[in-house]
């Protein structure tokens, strides 16, 4: 049995020992303090971490239909910010970012709240009904909370936040006793 883990720095466990290079990047290996590595340690299941710093919600939904699913799979999605977005070209993806200031013309004439929503609903249900027909569990996460009401049309559960409880040495993500709480809401989600 495999956790297959998609998502972005928070899923790779970015700022987290083990994951960066010299230069504080983030290296080819992501961190095996994450929390996708505890949760198939408690379940005594094989980890495939796909997180990446940076990813978007599109990144994910993309990653997530490109991945070559077994039977007996669970497929962990922790979905990133909103903002982020992205243009998948053939062989690249050119991120687009709120703190790049190459990509502010975006963000002021061409995004807003309403529509990255819209977005991110979308994929997230075309997600679920593509794990569904493949026979693949699905459990579904957040790392931002948000007051808008989820569209009529939407027929998935997000099962809880990733909360920041502690920081990760970088002072930006979260630590290890975050991870550690995450795995555990995750791991009741799959006994119960």
């Amino acid at each position: 049995m495999r956790i297959v883990a998609f998502g972005c720095s928070y899923t790779y466990g970015h700022g987290l020992p083990g994951c960066l290079d010299n230069n504080g990047h983030p290296g080819p290996n992501y961190s095996k303090l994450a929390f996708p590595t505890l949760l198939a340690q408690k379940l005594d299941y094989e980890c495939i971490n796909l997180g990446k710093s940076g990813n978007s919600n599109k990144e994910i939904w993309n990653d997530i239909l490109n991945f070559d699913f077994k039977e007996g799979d669970i497929a962990l999605v922790t979905w990133t910010y909103y903002s982020r977005f992205c243009i998948i070209k053939s062989n690249t993806t050119q991120r687009i970012n709120p703190w790049n200031d190459r990509d502010k013309p975006f963000y002021m004439n061409y995004s807003n709240r309403n529509d990255m929503l819209l977005d991110f609903y979308t994929r997230l249900n075309h997600v679920n009904t593509y794990l569904q027909n493949k026979n693949i569990k699905s459990l579904n996460y957040v790392i931002e909370t948000h007051e808008d009401k989820s569209p009529e049309w939407n027929t998935v559960d997000i099962l809880g936040l990733f909360e920041k409880i502690d920081e990760a040495d970088d002072r930006c993500h979260p630590g290890e006793r975050s991870h550690i709480v995450f795995a555990d809401k995750i791991h009741n989600h799959i006994i119960r």
